[in-house]
């Protein structure tokens, strides 16, 4: 496959929990064909721009398989909602319910799109032999979503209430901020 082909063979199967640009894809392909991980050919269709294609070779297939078996690196979580909840008091009123139902309302669209791909996951179960993995990795994207979106109506009803009491707090006058 070109550079470009991986790109879009992300953007259908792991785009859900990785993604990887242009700009990391191709310094990846050069490294990995200059480990002998990778070969690369060049074609010139008539008429069209040079394409390079990357096929894996007997050492990398190796490689490959070495780095399955290791331990899997922990990521650093990075939820900016999440960091401007922390400073929520300092927010401006409203603020952070908008925030928490602009999250609410992402985590309802990729429930919603789940659904196309474990039909599609279905048609495939029986035939293609990576399949049961790819059904837990979908399983595990909707239950990431569906706690997500119990998360967001919980914190709804929360900042429900610290509005009250906030309201109450000050006697009913109006927040200053």
């Amino acid at each position: 496959m070109s550079g470009y082909d991986i790109r879009q063979k992300i953007e259908s199967s792991t785009a859900n929990f990785w993604s990887e640009s242009f700009g990391q894809i191709y310094p990846a392909l050069k490294k990995l064909s200059n480990e002998g991980l990778v070969t690369m050919r060049e074609l010139q269709p008539e008429g069209q721009r040079l394409r390079k294609e990357y096929r894996i070779t007997p050492a990398g297939k190796v490689r490959l398989r070495e780095w399955l078996a290791e331990p899997c690196g922990l990521q650093v979580r990075r939820e900016e909602l999440l960091l401007k909840l922390f400073f929520g008091d300092k927010a401006p009123k409203g603020a952070m319910r908008a925030a928490v139902e602009q999250r609410l309302a992402v985590a309802k669209r990729e429930l919603e799109s789940y659904g196309p791909i474990e039909r599609e996951l279905a048609a495939k179960m029986l035939t293609h032999p990576a399949a049961p993995y790819w059904q837990l990795t979908l399983e595990f994207g909707k239950a990431q979503a569906a706690a997500t979106r119990a998360w967001c109506e919980q914190t709804l009803r929360e900042l429900d209430k610290l509005e009250k009491a906030k309201t109450r707090d000050k006697g009913g006058r109006r927040d200053a901020r």
